[in-house]
């Protein structure tokens, strides 16, 4: 009987590792493409660049895809040791919601710049 629950919580230890990994490797994603963001920005001397918005809406997608892990992982680990709860990580959500925004922003910024052009 004892050795059936080591090995039964064992399963949701190895859920939880594969979890975690995919969140740092998400997590990896997000600063690569932040550093390459802050990179552009400066040698391009303008923020307001096509790829600089395909990089923040990367990052969105990643930080909404973190909290789709968090809370798989943790139903998964939660169904499998019998307590079936759920975390619901939603400030990853919301912070990749308001990225994706700002790089709406960032679109609309670039639109601007393309218009002043013309008038200098």
């Amino acid at each position: 009987m004892r050795r059936e629950i080591v090995s039964y919580h064992l399963d949701a230890i190895i859920v939880y590792c594969i979890g975690a990994m995919m969140l740092m490797a998400l997590m990896a994603l997000i600063f690569h493409n932040a550093y390459r963001i802050l990179k552009i920005a400066v040698n391009d001397r303008s923020p307001f660049q096509p790829k600089v918005v395909k990089k923040m809406r990367c990052i969105g997608i990643f930080l909404i895809g973190m909290s789709v892990a968090c809370i798989a992982a943790s139903y998964i680990a939660g169904t499998m040791t019998g307590g079936g709860t759920l975390c619901l990580g939603l400030e990853h959500t919301a912070l990749g919601v308001l990225t994706l925004g700002l790089a709406e922003y960032f679109c609309h910024g670039i639109d601007l710049e393309k218009e002043t052009e013309g008038l200098i």
